[in-house]
């Protein structure tokens, strides 16, 4: 009699399936895993620091790639959120920036930058500071740049604020040690809550009487004389005014207006 074949146990039918189940899930989270480590050495490798949970990357990693616009491989690079450009940098234009669709924040001190036309593809800015080594003269780009809430154009060269006019989300802004006099352009940036106007030639407060948010405004070093349109600014609370120009008895006079305000001289 011949001898029937050994019928396969079902148990160890149904073990051997989930061990293979098992060994494909395996290889399939190891490929996974491993993809996600290359992208992240990657990361590692063009971004320069982290800070306050978004991107910031430096001159040396950055400026090599804006004078040759940037490769396809620099996929990580389309994530940056912040710039900030030390002036030591050699970049001269940012029209690669526009493949930056996340920038939110720009910082450019010195270098040989003279032509901000280019910024106009960054919509989404949100915070720009232009250091005073900077060459620029012309920041007519501003107006185009509706979404920035914090400017700091501190010693800049600039006189004309003009192209503030329509920046309404504005909510900070540093003027100072610029040779800024008008004020009118911001009497409508009614969001605005930080102003520093220090060591300008500011003498006219008035265009400041809509400012209803306003809580910190500095005018140290200014030809102010009359401080009577700040009565209105019920919501200050630090103030720091030239000690040169304006007396005692304006101060006392001031701080009735604004009880709750931190009235200093420097």
């Amino acid at each position: 009699m011949s001898q029937q074949p050994r019928q396969p146990d079902p148990k160890h039918r149904t073990a051997r399936r989930a061990a293979i189940a098992l060994l494909t899930a395996f290889v399939v989270a190891a490929s996974a895993w491993g993809w996600l480590y290359w992208g992240w050495c990657k990361e590692q490798r063009f971004l320069a620091t982290l800070r306050l949970g978004f991107y910031d990357v430096q001159c040396d990693s950055i400026a090599p790639r804006l004078e040759s616009g940037f490769p396809s491989a620099d996929f990580v690079l389309y994530r940056v959120k912040g710039i900030k450009f030390d002036r030591y940098h050699y970049i001269t234009k940012f029209s690669s920036l526009a493949q930056l669709t996340h920038l939110r924040s720009l910082s450019i001190d010195g270098g040989e930058v003279t032509d901000l036309s280019s910024l106009t593809c960054l919509p989404q800015l949100e915070s720009l500071q232009l250091g005073g080594e900077t060459s620029v003269t012309d920041f007519s780009v501003l107006a185009k740049l509706t979404n920035l809430r914090h400017i700091v154009l501190s010693t800049a060269t600039v006189t004309d604020l003009s192209p503030l006019t329509h920046l309404t989300k504005l909510t900070m802004l540093q003027l100072e040690f610029t040779s800024v006099t008008d004020l009118s352009p911001l009497a409508g940036l009614t969001e605005l809550q930080s102003l520093f106007l220090n060591h300008t030639k500011v003498t006219d407060l008035s265009p400041l009487i809509h400012l209803t948010k306003l809580r910190w405004l500095n005018l140290s070093g200014t030809s102010v004389t009359d401080v009577s349109p700040l009565v209105t600014l019920k919501s200050l609370r630090r103030l720091i005014l030239s000690k040169e120009t304006i007396t005692e008895a304006q101060v006392k006079e001031l701080q009735r207006a604004l009880p709750d305000c931190n009235i200093a001289q420097e």
